[in-house]
């Protein structure tokens, strides 16, 4: 028995120690992969890190590019809208247009993005001890073609106030109009309470953009214009007709004032196929300007006579100093839009 025994013993101790080592080799071989797993995977994300310290530096740097290349064009896109509106306000020379005992005004800038469309800042002072007075603006041209500047402001004595000057007519639009190269303005400053004072006068050119880039408009003549006025104060063009639902009918004129004083031109017994209907038009125009306006009657007053079509207009166009009253023309004129 013992002789059997030993060397099962011999043999079972054998293979425990074999099974043993072989344990080991196989933890060894395990931890040995664990490490060799951890150095790749160290590697890796040593890689990684410099791949994504890279990519960092590469986006910072792109991000830096595109902020400077934004800069830029903001900076050029500000200094072209500048350039293409002429001096800004801050940068405006300012103009004193009338300086005395009664009042002031001045040209303190210009907003070409107000929320009435172009502005004309103007500083308006009243110095009387007991009148109150009304500033408005007589005439007013951009770039040489009539049009209406919107002020009224009464101040009382001693006060002040500072206003935006406007503009709102289509003409201006019509005419293709964009940049206000030359702002003419003709003030006028009267007692608030006595309307048949004299009233005090006072023209300004204003030149957004510098008088030497200051442009005047010029319409090109057409096959179809008619004459009816010309002489050595103004020229009077009829450049067509037109029939509107809602603001009735227009004689449609391109208006030349060729002297150096501001005229009136108005109607008078106007008649439309024989009736007589008063149509409203009158325009003042400043020195040296054109105008884009018509003749124009509601549609109501035809509807009262039943006028369908319009045969003929007859009408007595006159033209006026429209500061001396002083009358230079008066022309009987017959049309026949028809023809």
């Amino acid at each position: 028995m013992k002789k059997f025994a030993i060397p099962f013993l011999a043999i079972m101790l054998s293979l425990s120690v074999v099974a043993c080592g072989g344990g080991n080799s196989a933890s060894d071989k395990k931890e040995k992969t664990t490490q060799s797993d951890k150095k790749k995977d160290s590697g890796k994300k040593s890689k990684k890190d410099k791949k994504d310290k890279k990519e960092d530096k590469k986006d910072k740097k792109s991000k830096k590019s595109k902020k400077e290349t934004e800069e830029s064009e903001s900076e050029s896109e500000t200094k072209g809208k500048k350039d293409k509106k002429g001096k800004s306000s801050e940068d405006f020379d300012e103009i004193v247009v009338m300086d005395n005992d009664e009042c002031t005004i001045k040209i303190t800038g210009i907003d070409p993005d107000s929320s009435w469309g172009f502005a004309v800042n103007a500083l308006l002072e009243n110095h009387s001890s007991d009148k109150t007075y009304m500033f408005t603006i007589e005439t007013s041209s951009i770039n040489g073609l009539t049009c209406d500047a919107l002020l009224a402001k009464d101040v009382a004595p001693g006060k002040k106030s500072n206003e935006d000057i406007t503009f709102f007519d289509n003409s201006l639009k019509d005419a293709g109009i964009g940049d206000y190269t030359d702002i003419e303005l003709t003030f006028s400053v009267r007692d608030y309470d006595d309307w048949r004072s004299e009233p005090m006068l006072e023209t300004v050119h204003i030149y957004p953009y510098g008088e030497d880039k200051a442009t005047k408009f010029e319409r090109e003549p057409k096959s179809s214009d008619n004459i009816i006025m010309d002489n050595e104060y103004c020229t009077v063009i009829v450049t067509g007709y037109e029939l509107d639902e809602i603001l009735g009918y227009t004689v449609q004129l391109y208006l030349v004032n060729k002297s150096h004083k501001r005229l009136t031109i108005s109607t008078n017994n106007c008649s439309v196929n024989g009736f007589m209907l008063e149509p409203y038009f009158s325009i003042t125009m400043p020195a040296k300007a054109t105008a884009l306006d018509g003749i124009s009657w509601f549609d109501s007053d035809f509807e009262e006579n039943d006028i369908t079509k319009v045969d003929e207009i007859d009408f007595d166009l006159v033209v006026r100093d429209n500061d001396s009253y002083e009358q230079y023309a008066s022309e009987n004129i017959k049309l026949t839009p028809e023809e």
